[in-house]
């Protein structure tokens, strides 16, 4: 038994510890994803330029996506297989003219959450996007963007909380069956014994019964 409890304990302080850590990791998660400037943070702000390859594909991106652009006043167009968002985009790199960007947008039924447009890069070098009612928006998949640290909290919380809940739920498991009740003096009665007292006798008439017979046994075994 002493074993057993080491055991438990050692599982228990485990599972504080692992579910203490997840805790930490998703304080920092929430701290650095309100900081950076991504996409899906209704606070962050653009970069005022994106560094992109002409010729390549990018997305562009703003908090909410389609539905914030539509909010915001930005037309709706038919499309093949139903509304599509037409927002009207330009681009500007360094004090060359401002030229209009074509884009490819996303439809009102789209799934992505902050993507509403992709587009080919037209020149390579640090593009200032704008588009029409928002203003500079997000190239989430520039060649300079800026990786995601937050996520990996994220990731290291949900890791910890796998480890540390099956073993907080092991440790209590087993501490439930260490604390089975059992009637006084059963193990010290011989099972024949216990099994002649009647079912219907009191529990306390029971134990005197059965603690009686016991030292009888003993008694007339030193006897014989």
């Amino acid at each position: 038994m002493p074993t057993r409890a080491r055991g438990t304990r050692a599982r228990l302080a485990g599972a504080v510890v692992a579910v203490l850590l997840a805790a930490v990791c998703l304080g920092v998660w929430r701290v650095l994803a309100g900081v950076q400037q991504l996409p899906y943070s209704d606070s962050a702000t653009p970069p005022s330029a994106a560094r992109v390859t002409e010729g390549s594909t990018y997305s562009l991106a703003v908090p909410g996506g389609v539905r914030a652009m539509t909010a915001r006043g930005v037309p709706v167009t038919a499309g093949a297989s139903g509304d599509v968002l037409d927002p009207s985009c330009t681009w500007v790199v360094g004090n060359s003219d401002v030229q209009a960007l074509t884009v490819d947008a996303e439809s009102l039924a789209t799934k992505a959450v902050n993507t509403f447009a992709h587009f080919q890069a037209p020149v390579s070098g640090q593009l200032h996007i704008t588009c029409s009612h928002w203003g500079t928006v997000f190239v989430p998949d520039s060649d300079d963007r800026r990786s995601d640290v937050s996520l990996w909290y994220l990731v290291l919380a949900a890791v910890f909380l796998s480890v540390g809940l099956p073993l907080g739920l092991a440790s209590a498991r087993s501490a439930a069956g260490g604390r089975s009740p059992r009637s006084a003096g059963d193990d010290d009665v011989p099972a024949d014994v216990r099994a002649d007292v009647p079912a219907d006798v009191p529990a306390d008439v029971r134990a005197d019964v059965q603690g009686g017979a016991g030292t009888r046994r003993e008694v007339g075994g030193g006897l014989a």
